[in-house]
């Protein structure tokens, strides 16, 4: 009879350990999604993430990079930063860009911003910083690309700008490597040709693709900087009861399963 007592307190034990761990389970923070699963959705931009629990309201707008002032999608986020009248707003510019005078100038020169040195840190502790600057050379092209006001003309020197940003901002590079030149040659070497920046072929960095060495640091780069973001809301979250945030698509879709965790 002893027996029978304890086997069955032996087998309750077990159901108990069982659900305290499948309970552990379900409760554990879900990592941002990774580029693979990002893939299998079927997302049309703008994305908008409104979500809301008791006490705190977070609206997450996943923006179409843009440089048009007509797009009706700027109207649409100033109807909804209105309505929300948020706490406090991020946007993927940070709070370093300087003062534009009126909402259309503000739209046409304002599009991604430089990473920040905690970026280029995590970033260089990993990859050669030839490689690293070529993939940011890369997305800025591609920026450029889509901006009327950058020419043949003026296109050297918007990059050599942009070169001595990289530098100041935590990228270790020397009097040479902040030349258009320099980049220009690396750029070429790495691809066995000319460089035409107006048809460069975005996918030779861009994280959803496997094409080239700049793919994995340009995805690399996006999960840093997203997991930077959520724990940034995170934070923000225990002393802010509204937050509005502004920031490419992309973003918000590989942040979205970790931001449905904090606001559930």
């Amino acid at each position: 009879m002893n027996k029978i007592v304890i086997c069955i307190f032996q087998f309750a034990v077990i159901i108990c350990i069982c659900s305290c761990n499948t309970q552990i389970k379900k409760d554990v923070k879900p990592d941002i999604l990774k580029y693979e699963d990002y893939l299998k959705k079927e997302i049309h931009l703008p994305y908008v993430l409104d979500l809301k629990n008791e006490t705190k309201h977070l609206v997450y707008y996943g923006t179409e990079h843009s440089f048009n002032p007509s797009d009706t999608m700027f109207t649409d986020i100033e109807k909804r930063f209105t309505d929300l009248r948020p706490d406090i707003v991020f946007n993927e510019g940070g709070d370093d860009w300087p003062v534009i005078n009126n909402r259309d100038s503000t739209i046409r020169l304002t599009g991604d911003p430089p990473p920040d040195s905690l970026e280029y840190k995590y970033l260089l502790s990993r990859f050669k910083k030839e490689d690293i600057t070529l993939m940011y050379f890369c997305r800025q092209i591609e920026q450029l690309q889509n901006q009327v006001e950058i020419s043949d003309s003026n296109f050297e020197k918007y990059m050599n700008v942009f070169f001595c940003d990289l530098k100041n901002n935590g990228i270790l590079l020397n009097n040479d490597e902040i030349k258009y030149s320099y980049m220009k040659n690396y750029y070429e070497k790495f691809f066995q040709t000319i460089l035409k920046w107006k048809e460069f072929d975005p996918t030779n960095y861009q994280p959803i693709y496997s094409k080239t060495l700049l793919n994995e640091i340009c995805r690399e780069s996006t999960y840093f900087r997203d997991r930077h973001i959520v724990s940034i809301i995170e934070e923000t979250l225990k002393t802010k009861n509204k937050i509005f945030v502004v920031m490419g698509g992309s973003h918000l879709v590989i942040e979205e399963p970790a931001l449905r965790y904090l606001m559930k």
